[in-house]
């Protein structure tokens, strides 16, 4: 089945409310405690872009979310994940009703 693009996540507490299950396996995957803030906003989203640019964030945060849909709905998504020292690109999959994790990038160095 052919995927297409459905929705792009910019900000963390959107992609939260409409796909929770994803973090979970995020976190799994790389084996972190890791997870999805919910309570993310405007203002912490301006405090960490601040943080990052100067390389004083060194925790892995949500940086964006890409959705892509077949014709039955629901079919992965594309996370990113950056710290000042590290960018994770993470895949996750669904497999017959089951999620799959898949890591697709893990660059380490300033700025990813």
């Amino acid at each position: 089945m052919a995927e297409h693009w459905h929705r792009s996540y910019l900000k963390e507490e959107e992609f939260w409310d409409e796909y929770p299950r994803i973090a979970h396996e995020v976190a799994k995957l790389l084996n972190s405690p890791w997870k999805l803030n919910p309570a993310s906003n405007d203002k912490v989203r301006q405090q960490t872009v601040y943080l990052l640019s100067r390389g004083e964030f060194d925790v892995l945060r949500f940086d964006a979310a890409y959705v892509y849909h077949d014709e039955n709905g629901f079919s992965s998504a594309q996370i990113i994940l950056k710290s000042s020292k590290r960018t994770v690109n993470v895949r996750v999959k669904e497999i017959n009703g089951s999620l799959l994790a898949e890591k697709i990038l893990d660059s380490k160095g300033r700025g990813g």
